[in-house]
């Protein structure tokens, strides 16, 4: 991103449940994975830096996942 010229460039992409609304992402740590929740899809996804999922998890929420955080404890 060059906020002096506010433009953008597009420098990875990976393919992700859908969902309009409450969803998030996050790099997690030095590792290059993505943590992506799908909120209306109830489901979240680590990604390792090719954009294969690591591991998937299901929530059995009653609307959706407003956001998900990984930390290092």
């Amino acid at each position: 991103m060059d906020e002096t010229a506010r433009t953008y460039e597009l420098e990875e992409q990976i393919a992700v449940p859908f969902s309009g609304y409450v969803s998030s992402a996050q790099r997690v740590g030095d590792s290059n994975s993505m943590l992506v929740a799908s909120g209306q899809a109830k489901t979240f996804t680590e990604y390792d830096r090719y954009g294969l999922p690591i591991a998937t998890y299901e929530m059995e929420a009653e609307k959706y996942i407003y956001r998900v955080y990984k930390y290092e404890l």
